[in-house]
């Protein structure tokens, strides 16, 4: 069985038929990214999700101290804007990864 690890493929032997699993195990250096492209592209499949999952904890941070301000002006005002901090960082994901899909279009 094959399994990519990160940059590295892990070899897992498979039991034998008499139901003995060999603890071999093995890793082979050798890597999926033939350009830089490739990996730009690993890179940006794992930090756009996490960046929308910050957005979203930052989302409900500014809705709790909304509620928590229970009217104070002051507070008031900075959970609005902790509000459009996270609207203009949610803006500004959606448009870079327009971009990257668009370089990866033309380019490669």
């Amino acid at each position: 069985m094959h399994t990519k690890f990160l940059a590295q493929t892990l070899n897992i032997i498979d039991p034998d038929v008499t139901g003995n699993v060999t603890p071999s195990l093995s890793i082979s250096g050798r890597s999926n990214f033939n350009t830089i492209a490739d990996l730009v592209n690993a890179v940006l499949h794992f930090l756009f999700p996490l960046a929308l999952f910050i957005a979203f904890v930052y989302f409900v941070w500014a809705g709790w101290d909304l509620i928590q301000s229970m009217g104070n002006p002051e507070g008031m005002k900075k959970a609005q804007a902790k509000i459009t901090n996270a609207v203009l960082g949610l803006i500004l994901l959606g448009i870079s990864y327009w971009m990257a899909q668009i370089v990866v279009r033309i380019f490669f």
